[in-house]
């Protein structure tokens, strides 16, 4: 299988890069080919400008834009870990959201209305935070978080939104949770 990993932490002591490190690990030991988008290692550039969106309108694609939507062409199953900042994901990965989602490629509009570009990629989502999850659960907002990421942006597309886990990994977490997290990452992968 073709599994594209995209990445989205600057930390390489994080959570987050422990989540990496495993599922890279239990993939690419059952043989699937796993590419590795690490957007603060590849530098990638979140700002989506006014000329480029014009462009993108016409059909132009700059050649950054268009090395991520081969990424995501080839890949099966498309394996998305962010850190939880501020309730949603990190200005570089929005950013990365809107270059590389772009019209024409992720979505686009006919006589009918949108029409889902994406309907053939599946997505799995491992998100760890600092605020424990009866919190989040709580106040409701991993449904909110749910509502933008799944239904705003991946369903939107016509991916398919397989689970989105998340973790408590900060101050506020045990060592015995954080394992117990990254024991189930690693189940949640060999089952795959």
């Amino acid at each position: 299988m073709n599994i594209l990993l995209i990445y989205c932490n600057p930390s390489t002591e994080s959570y987050s890069n422990a989540i990496k490190s495993i599922i890279t690990e239990v993939y690419s030991s059952k043989g699937h080919d796993v590419i590795l988008r690490d957007l603060y290692s590849i530098r990638f550039n979140p700002v989506l400008t006014l000329p480029e969106m014009e462009a993108v309108k016409r059909g132009e694609i700059t050649d950054e834009i268009k090395e991520e939507h081969e990424h995501i062409r080839k890949a099966e199953l498309i394996i998305l870990i962010y850190p939880l900042w501020w309730n949603g994901p990190s200005a570089l990965l929005k950013g990365y959201i809107d270059r590389v989602f772009s019209y024409g490629f992720a979505y686009a509009y006919n006589e009918l209305g949108a029409v889902k570009t994406l309907s053939e990629k599946y997505i799995i989502i491992f998100t760890p935070s600092g605020t424990p999850k009866g919190i989040y659960e709580k106040n409701g907002r991993y449904s909110s978080i749910n509502q933008t990421m799944h239904e705003g942006i991946f369903r939107f597309c016509g991916m398919n939104v397989l689970a989105h886990y998340y973790y408590c990994s900060g101050r506020k977490s045990t060592l015995s949770e954080r394992i117990t997290g990254l024991e189930e990452v690693r189940k949640i992968a060999q089952e795959l």
